[in-house]
């Protein structure tokens, strides 16, 4: 946290880091799935012949078909964003416990538009390409279609998610030097932010 504080250093691990054992906090085993397709109550009927004289039937319930990356390259930069646009004056916003899973300390950002400049610009400079955005959040349980990169199960909704995927076309750690950030962010303990609050000015 230091290291992105005061050098502006973006460590960025590989997608396929992201897709390991689901711990519901970092890591989620469909990370990498681009397509599901859930069938409930479904019975199939197995034979040796044509005429099904003698099938054998099979009862599947809540079964479910997934399409994934085999060979995932690029990395991820995520981020729990707030986005106080729609937020009336004086609402308080109380965060997630589990977000405490996430470590001891955050670099609390107030100018994002400016770090998201100096991510950008020096993205341009090292000629790599990426694509940025707010995670969806959907109820993956019995869901049937596509999937993103930025889409996630509601359990992990709370982590409010704003992601950058880098178009390496590597499975290797990345990492980015905006220089410091101490003009536009601060180092704080988790355990002191349990709740924010807007007010205009």
């Amino acid at each position: 946290m230091t290291d992105l504080l005061k050098n502006g250093t973006i460590y960025c691990n590989p997608i396929s880091e992201f897709a390991k054992l689901d711990d519901s906090c970092r890591n989620d085993k469909d990370e990498l799935t681009t397509m599901m397709e859930y069938s409930g109550n479904t019975i199939l009927f197995l034979s040796e012949d044509r005429d099904f004289k003698n099938p054998i039937i099979v009862d599947l319930k809540n079964t479910r078909y997934k399409e994934f990356v085999i060979k995932p390259v690029g990395n991820l930069f995520c981020l729990f964003t707030l986005d106080f646009k729609n937020t009336p004056d004086d609402h308080t916003i109380t965060l997630d416990e589990q977000l405490k899973e996430f470590g001891t300390h955050v670099v609390l950002i107030n100018d994002s538009n400016e770090f998201a400049k100096r991510v950008v610009n020096q993205l341009n400079m090292d000629g790599i390409q990426f694509k940025h955005g707010k995670i969806g959040y959907k109820d993956f349980s019995k869901y049937t279609g596509k999937k993103s990169f930025f889409s996630k199960d509601l359990k992990y909704s709370y982590q409010n998610e704003y992601r950058l995927h880098l178009l390496t076309a590597k499975n290797e750690p990345y990492k980015i030097n905006i220089g410091s950030i101490e003009d536009i962010a601060v180092l704080m303990e988790t355990k002191d932010i349990k709740s924010i609050r807007k007010r205009n000015l």
